[in-house]
């Protein structure tokens, strides 16, 4: 398969909702995932809506080493870590072997006549990703129209 295109719910992450992130149950971008591991295309590009990209997901607390106190006393630290909605999934489109970017395009660009920006993320397998249209280009000094 050459393109899997697909919206997963924005619920999950509107500023319009409770933004309630993977404790909501229209969290679905594990499934999106499971179903580009299943076919492997050569082409994900996936939309959400903008407030994706200020959604920061609640992350595990990790014990990092121990400190002493004022009075001498060793006390253990811990460190929560908590990550960008739009980073996890770009990371777990790279883990797949994707080279992914993140757009923010609002709809009035596409001739829609309201702003609503609209994140996409656009991925591909073969590790060059939207890189390798530029290496087609025309060199510096030769004729021709540039796309």
């Amino acid at each position: 398969m050459d393109i899997l295109t697909g919206g997963f719910p924005c619920q999950p992450f509107s500023v319009a909702g409770q933004r309630k992130g993977a404790e909501d149950d229209r969290y679905l971008w594990p499934h999106m995932l499971r179903a580009i591991r299943e076919i492997r295309p050569d082409w994900v590009i996936g939309e959400n809506v903008a407030g994706i990209l200020t959604m920061v997901q609640p992350g595990q607390t990790a014990h990092v080493g121990d400190r002493y106190t004022l009075f001498g006393e060793m006390e253990p630290v811990y460190r929560k870590r908590e990550e960008y909605v739009v980073e996890t999934i770009c990371r777990d489109l790279e883990s797949e072997g994707y080279t992914v970017q993140p757009l923010l395009i609002p709809a009035c660009a596409v001739g829609a006549p309201h702003r609503r920006d609209r994140v996409w993320f656009i991925a591909n397998s073969n590790g060059q990703g939207l890189q390798s249209e530029r290496s087609e280009l025309p060199t510096k000094g030769s004729s021709g129209d540039y796309p």
